[in-house]
């Protein structure tokens, strides 16, 4: 079966899962100077590590609208945590709450279904749904920490992508890209299950 989907945020993490001064003593980095480049390369890093992962770094609430409604529905947004509402476009094609969905937050993806025996689903609206959940770690792991310093790091060190001595293209840091593997979730974009 496929499922179509987009995912937004609703609300954004409350803080980074890397402090400014946990970055800049990775870095040796004694002065104030360039406390607001860390601090934008800490988010880049770590939206760098959730777009690559599927994995929420701190918790997050995200809308998921969902195109078709009938089974299981995926949630692209690892770990959850918690879902704030379900919601589908009714034969009317009006928008209504959903009560008694069922879920299983602790498979990796998440599942959310439908109540056996929900009415029709609108023939007209797309997206036909919408589940709002929160996903995120509450203690960030620290390999996933040293995964962020070591890109916002690499950001620091190489604000271009080429230099004047190498027209080659820099490249992620190889240690970013073995923790992105360990927790790569294999969920991103349109997919099948």
């Amino acid at each position: 079966m496929t499922h179509q989907y987009a995912i937004e945020i609703v609300t954004p993490p409350a803080a980074e899962p890397v402090s400014l001064n946990e970055l800049k003593t990775h870095l040796r980095v004694n002065t104030a100077a360039e406390d607001a480049l860390l601090t934008g390369y800490i988010t880049a890093a770590r939206e760098t590590f959730e777009a690559m992962t599927g994995r929420a770094c701190k918790p997050t609430t995200f809308r998921q609208h969902v195109h078709q409604f009938n089974g299981p529905v995926a949630l692209m947004k690892a770990p959850v945590t918690s879902i704030v509402s379900v919601k589908v476009y009714d034969q009317d094609d009006q928008l209504q709450d959903v009560e008694g969905y069922e879920t299983d937050l602790l498979s990796c993806p998440a599942w959310v279904w439908l109540p056996d025996g929900y009415p029709s689903l609108s023939s007209v609206k797309r997206p036909v749904a919408q589940v709002e959940f929160v996903a995120g770690w509450t203690t960030t792991p620290e390999t996933v920490k040293l995964a962020i310093k070591l890109l916002a790091g690499h950001y620091f060190k190489n604000r271009e992508a080429y230099t004047a001595t190498s027209f080659v293209l820099r490249d992620l840091p190889m240690g970013f890209r073995a923790v992105c593997d360990q927790f790569m979730l294999g969920i991103t974009g349109y997919g099948n299950w």
